[in-house]
Parts: structure tokens; C-alpha cells; sequence
């Protein structure tokens, strides 16, 4: 059976990196495991911003870092989180490569993270985290899918339903 003593939860702030945090947390709970909440500020999103207004990065950086400190307390107020052991972290980077440098460096058991689930120019455009840190992670990685998402079977327009797989 699988220990997972650390569990790497990377987030963005969104519903989907929420939900995933959900599944952190009741892992976390039944293997009593310790959480690595993440946040990776990706600096290339900001990279006009500096040149714009000419501020120096790492002070952006830590206005930033600030601002995920307090999405962090919102965040976690959402959840039951006694008993679980969390530790915070902001960095600065590509997202992926610093999700996936955190779990090798740090011997990470298993990689909780929430997927956009897009597709199409979407995903051609933005790319996927998720799909990336499975690919490239040193552990396994969960991945968390919204819950309103629904999958469209390749060719077709109907989406797909739980009760379509039944038999």
C-alpha cells in the first residue's frame, strides 16, 4: 500500500486548484501526511508590467508573494484543516518546472493538482500545468478535474454522460 507522507497541492487560486486542495487535504487526513501548498508566480505573465512601470522584479515579486499569502488564509478558510499539517510556499518561475522541481528536491509522495480541462485553441494557447507535471513528475500525480466538466467523445458534438456508461 502507497505512504504518501508528503503531498505537493500547487494551486492558482481557482475553483479547480480549490477542488484539488479538497482531495489534498482528505488524503492527507487518511494518510496522515503533510501538505505543501504552492503557489509559482510566473513572471512571464508580468514581464510587460515591469518594463511599463519600471519597477524592480523582486519588488513585484514581493507584492505578489503578499497578495498569495492572503489568498492562501482565504483559501484554507473554505476547510477543516486541524489535524493536517501545512506549509505555505510562493515561488517565482514557470509553473511547471518549479511544481516538478519542488516534488524531486523535496521527495514528494504524490502530487495533488486541479486541470482546467480545456481544449482545443485553449489548451494550444495556455497549455496545461497538469498535463505537464504528470508527464514530468518524479511521483504520482492526481489530477483533479472540475466539477462541471464533461467530456465530448472525439468526432462528436454530444457530451458524454455518467448515465451514457452505464450498462
Amino acid at each position: 500500500m502507497p505512504q504518501f507522507k508528503k503531498i505537493l497541492v500547487p494551486v492558482d487560486f481557482s475553483q479547480c486548484s480549490s477542488d484539488a486542495f479538497g482531495y489534498g487535504l482528505s488524503l492527507a487526513r487518511q494518510y496522515h501526511s503533510r501538505i505543501i501548498l504552492l503557489h509559482v508566480v510566473d513572471f512571464r505573465v508580468y514581464e510587460s508590467i515591469f518594463h511599463i512601470h519600471m519597477m524592480p522584479q523582486e519588488q513585484v515579486f514581493e507584492a505578489l508573494k503578499k497578495i498569495a499569502l492572503g489568498k492562501f488564509t482565504e483559501m484554507l478558510a473554505d476547510f477543516d484543516t486541524k489535524d493536517v499539517e501545512i506549509e505555505q510556499r510562493v515561488l517565482e518561475g514557470h509553473p511547471y518546472i518549479e511544481i516538478v522541481r519542488v516534488a524531486a528536491r523535496e521527495d514528494i509522495d504524490l502530487v495533488v493538482i486541479g486541470t482546467h480541462g480545456r481544449s482545443g485553441l485553449d489548451h494550444i494557447l495556455f497549455g496545461s500545468v497538469a498535463e505537464k507535471v504528470v508527464r514530468k513528475a518524479p511521483c504520482p500525480v492526481l489530477a483533479v478535474k472540475p466539477k462541471d466538466y464533461r467530456f465530448r467523445m472525439p468526432g462528436t458534438k454530444r457530451m458524454i454522460r455518467k448515465d451514457d456508461l452505464k450498462s
